[in-house]
């Protein structure tokens, strides 16, 4: 009857460990997929900016309706981002720049910005960059 209990122990502890693994390769699997959805803004963003010679309607809109940018493409992978991370993202444009952040499910904010930077950082959405 011990030998039952302590192989029961051993098996529960291997589990917990197992399933904390788990959820932290996870969290890195949501957190590239969140950095590779705003990385491709970045490069749509631009080639949108040179037909159009705007980023579209001013705005801090991270959503569908109301959105600040004008490209389904772009829309799409803000949202995809943005249902990736499970919360809220911090958006915001003019007629010549642009910023996104998306909160990491592994903890920190990916920021991507019209000036070329995509880093572990939060939108400065007065200076529409990311610090």
């Amino acid at each position: 009857m011990i030998e039952i209990l302590v192989v029961l122990a051993v098996i529960g502890l291997l589990t917990s460990v197992a399933l904390a693994a788990m959820r932290t390769a996870r969290n890195k699997g949501s957190d590239a997929t969140v950095m590779k959805e705003l990385n491709g803004i970045r490069t749509q963003a631009q080639i949108y900016f040179d037909l159009n010679r705007t980023y579209g309607n001013s705005g801090t809109s991270c959503s569908n309706s109301g959105s600040m940018f004008e490209d389904t493409t772009i829309v799409r992978q803000m949202l995809h981002a943005v249902n990736t991370s499970g919360q809220v993202g911090v958006c915001a444009n003019d007629a010549n720049s642009w910023v996104i952040s998306v909160p990491l499910p592994g903890g920190g904010s990916w920021c991507v910005d019209s000036k070329n930077n995509g880093k572990n950082a939060v939108a400065d959405t007065v200076a529409i960059s990311c610090p």
